[in-house]
C-alpha cells in the first residue's frame, strides 16, 4: 500500500495525471468522430492537456528547487502526457479500424503537441501574477483564452476559429472535409514559438527573486499575444465586418437591407437577389407578424470556395440572428435565402444574446425558420413529413425537441419534421402563442397540452393533408447516415474531394487510386460513381459497368439506388445496349424517386426513340447537349426536357431573346411535366427580370391540379411572381448600387 502511495505522489503526482489522461482517451473511445485517432481526438486532447500541463506546471513550480531541475523534469512529463492519447488511439484502430494514421498523427503533431507548452507557460504567467491564487489565476486565464472564440463568434462574421486552446475548428459540421492545410500549420507554429518562448524566460526567471522582471515577462506576454490578436484578421486567422465587406466590397441598399456581393457577380443577378430580398421580407413580416425597425445585412458570395474561405462553411448557408446578418452564395437565393432571413425574423422574439430558441434548442430553432421557409427540394414540407411517417422513417418530436437530438438523425429528416410541426402549431394556434413557446419552451403552459399529445394532433393533421406511401421516393430522400454514423468522415470527404479534384484534371489513375482507397474503407457512394466513370471513361467500360451492376444491391433501400441504375443505364447506352438502358430509365422513370431523375429519365427515353441521338448527347459538350435538346422540341414540345434545357441555357450564358425563340408553339398545360416545365420557365424569366413572362407563364403552369404537392410549389412561385410584377420595377428604381 506504502509503494502504491509512493508511485502516486511521485513527481508531483504525475501518475495521478497521466492516469486522467488514459482514462479520458479510453472515454473518447466511445463516441462517433473521436474513437479514431484524427481530427476531433487531437483537438478534445489538445484541450484537456492545456489544462492538465497548466495544473502540473504550477505544482511543479512549488515543489522544484532549480531551473534546470524543473526543465528536466517537466520535459519528460510532457512527454508521458503526450505519448498516452496516441497510444490509446492508435492500438485502438489497428485492432477496429484505422481511417489514416498519417493524418491522424499530423493533426496530432500540429494540433495536439504544442498544447503543453502552451498550458505550461499560461501556468507560470499565473505563478508571476499571483503566487498565492495561482491556480485561480490560470482558470481565469484558461477561460479568457477560450473566450476569444466567443467574441469572434459573437461579433464576427465568421464561424471557423483558430484558438490557441483547441487549435481550430472548421465552422459547420456539414463540411466534413478537413485536413491540415498551411494556414493552419502556421498558426500552431507560432503558438509553439510564442508559448515555448515564454516558457523557458518564465522557467529562466522562476527561482530570481526579481518581481520587477517576473512583471515584465507578463507585461511583455500580454503585449505579444494582444498584437497578434490585433493583426489576426491580416494573417487570415479570423474575419472582421471590415475584411468581409472590404472583400465583398459590390453594395446594394435595399428599403430593408444592406447587401454586400462578391464583385464579378452578374448585375442582373445581383438585381435579382436584392429584389428577392424584399419579397421574402414582405412574406416573412406577415407570417411572424412583425415589423423589424432594424436593417437586416447579407453576404453574398461568388462560389463554395470563397465563402469557405473568409466564412468557414462551404456547403451550409447560414444567417447570425444577433447581428440580423445572413450569409451565402449567389446561386443559393432561390433555395436557402428565404430561410436564412427567416431566423433573422425569428430572432425578433428570440431568446438570450444569441437572440434564438430557449436554451439554444436546435429542433426550434430550424423547425421556425423552415416553417417561415416551408419547401424542401420543391416539395411541401408537410408532403415530406407524411413521405417520412409513411414509410418507416418515423422520429419521436419529444425525442426531436429535447436536447441535441436533432443531431442525431440525418439533417433533412430532423429539418422537416422540426419545420412541419412548428408550422403546424403556428396555423393552429397562432403565431403569438409560438412566439412565447420560442422563448420559454413550454408546450404544457403555452398549448394547454405536452408535446406527446401535440404530435398525436400533428399527425391527425398530417394525414388530412398527405397520405403518401411512396417507399422509393422516401428512401431516395432519407436513407442516409448522419455524420455522427459514418466511417471515418472527416478523411472520406477529403480524400473525396482529392480524389475528384484529380478527375476533373483528367488524372484517372491518381483517382482510381485514390477512390479505392476510400471503397475498401467504406461503401462510400460518391467513391463508387467516381471509380466507375474513372474505369469508364479510361476504356474499361465493361469493367465499369459490371462493377456498378456488383455493388447496387449494397445500397437498396437508400438515397442512392437509383442514382445508380440512372448511371449504369447511361453507361449502357454508351455501349449501345439499349436494352439495358431503355429498361432501366423505364423503370426509373416508373419508380419516380425524385422530381430530377423522373425528368431525366423520361428525356433519355425520348432521346433513345428519336433517332439514338441519346449517344452524341451523352458524350457531347454543354452546347452540344443544347443543341440536341432545342433541335427535340422542334416539332413538338418535350415538356421533360425544358429543365435541363432552362440548367443548360443558364450555363453557356445564352442570348435570352434568343432562347424565347424556341417557344414558337403553343404551350399545353394539361399534365404533371407540362405543368413543371411552366415553373421552371417561369424561373429562368424572373432571373433575367422578364416579369410580364414570368407572371404569364407561372399562371399557365397551375392549370393542372391534381398534384397537390405540385399545386403548393406552384402557387408559391405564382405569389412570388405576382408580387414581383407589382413591384419590382419600382423598387429597381429606388435601389442604390
Amino acid at each position: 500500500m506504502l509503494f502504491l502511495v509512493k508511485i502516486i505522489k511521485w513527481k508531483n503526482y504525475l501518475a495521478t495525471y497521466l492516469i486522467l489522461i488514459f482514462l479520458f482517451n479510453l472515454l473518447l473511445l466511445n463516441y462517433p468522430l473521436t474513437n479514431v485517432f484524427g481530427f476531433e481526438f487531437a483537438v478534445l486532447n489538445s484541450s484537456l492537456l492545456v489544462l492538465l500541463s497548466g495544473f502540473y506546471t504550477l505544482s511543479l513550480s512549488r515543489n522544484t528547487s532549480d531551473y534546470k531541475s524543473f526543465l528536466k523534469t517537466s520535459l519528460y512529463s510532457f512527454i508521458f502526457f503526450l505519448i498516452i492519447p496516441p497510444a490509446v488511439s492508435v492500438t485502438h484502430d489497428l485492432l477496429t479500424i484505422s481511417c489514416s494514421l498519417t493524418d491522424g498523427l499530423l493533426f496530432y503533431i500540429f494540433i495536439t503537441v504544442p498544447s503543453v507548452i502552451i498550458g505550461g507557460s499560461v501556468a507560470l504567467l499565473s505563478v508571476f501574477i499571483s503566487q498565492k491564487f495561482r491556480y485561480h489565476v490560470f482558470i481565469l486565464m484558461f477561460l479568457v483564452v477560450l473566450s476569444i472564440t466567443f467574441f469572434e463568434f459573437y461579433y464576427n462574421p465568421q464561424i471557423y476559429f483558430f484558438n490557441p486552446i483547441y487549435a481550430y475548428y472548421p465552422g459547420t459540421i456539414y463540411d466534413e472535409a478537413l485536413s491540415i492545410n498551411l494556414k493552419l500549420m502556421l498558426y500552431r507554429s507560432l503558438n509553439f514559438i510564442f508559448f515555448g518562448t515564454v516558457y523557458i524566460i518564465s522557467a529562466a526567471v522562476l527561482f530570481k527573486k526579481s518581481v520587477l522582471i517576473k512583471r515584465l515577462v507578463v507585461c511583455f506576454s500580454i503585449m505579444v499575444a494582444g498584437i497578434f490578436l490585433y493583426f489576426s484578421s491580416d494573417l487570415g486567422f479570423s474575419t472582421t465586418q471590415n475584411k468581409i465587406k472590404n472583400i465583398l466590397n459590390n453594395r446594394v441598399t435595399t428599403d430593408h437591407f444592406d447587401i454586400y456581393f462578391s464583385p464579378g457577380i452578374n448585375q442582373d443577378l445581383v438585381q435579382v437577389i436584392a429584389l428577392h430580398h424584399e419579397y421574402y421580407f414582405s412574406v416573412l413580416s406577415d407570417f411572424y407578424s412583425i415589423k423589424p425597425h432594424n436593417r437586416y445585412i447579407s453576404f453574398i458570395f461568388k462560389n463554395n470556395d470563397e465563402k469557405k474561405k473568409y466564412f468557414g462553411s462551404e456547403n451550409a448557408d447560414i444567417a447570425k440572428p444577433w447581428l440580423r446578418e445572413t450569409f451565402m452564395v449567389a446561386d443559393d437565393y432561390n433555395v436557402t435565402l428565404r430561410h436564412e432571413i427567416a431566423h433573422c425574423f425569428a430572432g425578433e422574439f428570440g431568446w438570450g444574446i444569441f437572440h434564438v430558441a430557449g436554451n439554444l434548442n436546435p429542433a426550434l430553432i430550424e423547425g421556425a425558420a423552415v416553417a417561415g421557409s416551408p419547401e424542401y427540394d420543391l416539395n411541401d414540407i408537410d408532403y415530406m413529413a407524411s413521405l417520412a411517417y409513411n414509410n418507416g422513417y418515423k422520429v419521436s418530436l419529444e425525442a426531436l425537441f429535447s436536447g441535441l437530438n436533432f443531431f442525431g438523425h440525418t439533417s433533412g429528416i430532423s429539418y422537416i419534421y422540426a419545420g412541419s410541426f412548428c408550422k403546424y402549431l403556428i396555423s393552429t394556434y397562432g403565431i403569438t402563442k409560438f412566439k412565447e413557446l420560442y422563448s420559454s419552451i413550454d408546450f404544457t403552459r403555452i398549448y394547454g397540452k405536452d408535446i406527446h399529445l401535440l404530435s398525436e394532433d400533428y399527425y391527425s393533421s398530417l394525414f388530412g393533408n398527405y397520405k403518401v406511401t411512396n417507399k422509393t421516393q422516401a428512401d431516395y430522400y432519407y436513407g442516409r447516415k448522419p455524420i455522427i454514423y459514418k466511417t471515418c468522415p472527416r478523411y472520406v470527404a477529403d480524400r473525396l474531394r482529392k480524389a475528384w479534384n484529380y478527375y476533373n484534371q483528367k488524372d484517372y489513375k491518381k483517382s482510381l487510386g485514390l477512390f479505392t482507397d476510400i471503397l475498401k474503407l467504406t461503401d462510400n457512394y460518391s467513391a463508387l460513381m467516381g471509380y466507375s466513370n474513372s474505369l469508364f471513361i479510361s476504356g474499361k467500360e465493361n469493367e465499369a459497368i459490371a462493377f456498378l451492376w456488383k455493388n447496387l444491391n449494397d445500397f437498396r433501400n437508400t438515397s442512392y439506388y437509383y442514382d445508380i441504375k440512372f448511371r449504369i443505364a447511361d453507361f449502357c447506352s454508351q455501349k449501345l445496349n439499349f436494352a439495358c438502358s431503355d429498361s432501366t430509365y423505364k423503370e426509373i422513370f416508373e419508380k419516380s424517386p425524385g422530381r430530377e431523375l423522373t425528368y431525366l429519365s423520361s428525356l433519355r427515353l425520348a432521346l433513345v426513340e428519336k433517332d439514338s441521338l441519346i449517344v452524341p448527347y451523352l458524350k457531347g459538350s454543354d452546347m452540344d447537349k443544347y443543341l440536341i435538346i432545342t433541335g427535340l422540341n422542334k416539332e413538338a414540345y418535350n415538356y421533360y426536357s425544358f429543365p435541363v434545357m432552362v440548367d443548360l441555357a443558364r450555363s453557356l450564358d445564352e442570348g435570352y431573346d434568343l432562347f424565347l425563340k424556341i417557344f414558337d408553339k403553343n404551350l399545353i398545360i394539361d399534365s404533371y411535366q407540362s405543368s413543371f416545365a411552366m415553373y421552371r420557365l417561369s424561373e429562368y424569366m424572373t432571373a433575367h427580370l422578364d416579369f410580364i413572362r414570368a407572371r404569364k407563364i407561372a399562371a399557365l403552369s397551375m392549370r393542372f391540379d391534381k398534384d397537390k404537392n405540385l399545386n403548393f410549389i406552384l402557387r408559391e412561385n405564382f405569389e412570388k411572381v405576382n408580387w414581383l410584377y407589382a413591384n419590382g420595377n419600382k423598387l429597381l428604381s429606388l435601389i442604390k448600387f
